[in-house]
C-alpha cells in the first residue's frame, strides 16, 4: 500500500515559510475570471441529484455508490482497513503523489459526483458549502492552466479522498479529505458521528469564483471574534490577552496526542450576551456536520462551557491579525492568522479537536 510520507506540524511551517508567497490572482476580487481547474469547475457546477438525508443509512449508501464507481486499481488505493495508521496522517499541507487514496484530478465527472454526494450527505449545507468553497480557493494559488508557483501541488485538483472501513463492519468507519488547507476527517460508529480531529483553513479569506462574488468560506470564524474580544470589560480582557500573536497551532496536524494546557479568561466569567456570542463561534466549526449531530454536540458544549478558557494572542482591534483558543473538556478550536502570503487577514488556519474523543474515542493506529 502506499502511504504518505509525514511531516510533523513543526516542520510543516518551516516548508509553508518556504514555498507560499502571494496568490497569483487571488487579490483581484473583481475580477471576472473565466478559467477554472477541473476539479473546481465539477464543484462549481455540482447540484446533488436528490435532496440529502444525512442519516447514518444515507452516508453508508452514498459511499458504496461511490467506492463502486472506482476501478480495482483505484479501490486499492483507496479503501482502507478502519484502524489504518493512515487515517492519522491527516494534514493540510499541499499533497504529494506518494499520498494514499484517490487524486480528485485523476477521477471522472461521474465518480467526482459521487464523491461530492457523499460529502452532501456526511455534512449540512453550509458545511458542504464551506469545505467546497475552501477547496475552490486554493485554484487563486495557481495560474489559469493549473501551474503551481512552487514545488507542491496546489489548486482544486489536488485533494486526496480516502475510504476507512466498511459501513458493514462492526464498528469504525469513515473517510477523510486531505489537501491544501483542508485536513477533513468524518468518523461513524454505532450511530455516533464526528469531524474531529479537522484541520479548516483558506487562502484568500475573500474571493471570487466564476460569477460568484465575495466568497468567504471561514466569515464567522475571522469576524466574530472581534465582537467577542470587544466586549469584554478591562479586567475579562487583561485575562484573556495572554501575549503576541502566535502562527503556530498547538494541536493541528501530526499532533493528535497534544492538548494546550494555557490558561486565559475562564468562561465561567463571561455574561450571557458573551457566552452567545462564544456558542455561535463554536458552532461555525461544529455546524460543518449534519444537524442530527451538530446539536448533539452543541448541547454538550454548552453544558462543559463554564468549565473552559478563551485565550487570545495579539491586538485586539478588528482587522488585527491574531491567535485565539476556545479549550473546554469536550471542544478544542485553535485559530490563527498566517503571515504568508503578504496579508495576513487573507490566510486563515484553524484546527478543530475534541479532547479525549477525537476519531469518537477510538484508537486508531495505534
Amino acid at each position: 500500500m502506499t502511504t504518505r510520507t509525514f511531516i510533523p506540524a513543526a516542520t510543516a511551517l518551516v516548508l509553508c515559510l518556504q514555498v507560499f508567497v502571494t496568490p497569483l490572482h487571488s487579490q483581484d476580487k473583481n475580477n471576472d475570471e473565466p478559467w477554472m481547474s477541473y476539479v473546481g469547475r465539477q464543484l462549481y457546477e455540482y447540484k446533488p441529484a436528490a435532496d440529502p438525508a444525512r442519516t447514518v443509512a444515507s452516508i453508508a449508501g452514498a459511499r458504496d455508490r461511490f467506492e463502486r464507481t472506482l476501478g480495482k486499481e483505484l479501490q486499492a488505493r483507496t479503501v482502507l482497513p478502519p484502524h489504518d495508521p493512515e487515517w492519522r496522517q491527516w494534514s493540510n499541507l499541499p499533497p504529494r503523489p506518494d499520498y494514499a487514496g484517490a487524486l480528485m484530478k485523476d477521477l471522472s465527472p461521474h465518480q467526482i459526483s459521487a464523491f461530492l454526494d457523499l460529502v452532501v450527505e456526511s455534512t449540512s449545507e453550509s458545511g458542504f458549502a464551506k469545505i467546497r468553497d475552501i477547496i475552490l480557493s486554493d485554484d487563486k494559488l495557481v495560474t489559469p492552466g493549473g501551474r503551481s508557483n512552487s514545488s507542491f501541488l496546489m489548486g482544486s485538483d489536488y485533494y486526496f479522498i480516502v475510504l476507512f472501513g466498511k459501513p458493514s463492519d462492526d464498528g469504525i468507519w469513515g473517510w477523510q479529505l486531505d489537501g491544501h488547507h483542508l485536513g477533513l476527517n468524518v468518523v461513524i460508529q454505532e450511530g455516533n458521528l464526528t469531524i474531529a480531529p479537522s484541520f479548516i483553513g483558506t487562502q484568500p479569506a475573500d474571493f471570487t469564483y466564476g460569477q460568484r462574488r465575495h466568497i468567504q468560506p471561514m466569515k464567522v470564524e475571522a469576524t466574530l471574534p472581534y465582537e467577542i474580544i470587544g466586549s469584554l470589560s478591562d479586567s475579562q480582557r487583561s485575562k484573556a490577552v495572554t501575549g503576541p500573536r502566535t502562527q503556530s497551532l498547538e494541536a493541528g496536524p501530526g499532533q493528535d496526542s497534544v492538548i494546550p494546557s494555557s490558561t486565559g479568561l475562564a468562561i465561567s466569567e463571561l455574561g450571557a450576551d458573551q457566552k452567545s456570542m462564544l456558542e455561535q463561534l463554536c458552532h461555525a466549526w461544529i455546524g460543518i456536520m449534519p444537524e442530527a449531530w451538530a446539536s448533539k454536540e452543541m448541547k454538550a458544549v454548552r453544558a462543559a462551557l463554564d468549565q473552559g478558557q478563551f485565550i487570545w494572542k495579539g491586538e485586539t482591534a478588528p482587522g488585527s491579525p491574531v491567535y485565539y483558543q476556545i479549550r473546554t473538556p469536550n471542544f478544542l478550536v485553535e485559530f490563527t492568522h498566517q503571515n504568508l502570503g503578504g496579508d495576513p487577514m487573507n490566510h486563515l488556519h484553524s484546527v478543530y479537536r475534541k479532547p479525549g474523543q477525537d476519531y469518537l474515542g477510538a484508537s486508531i493506529g495505534q
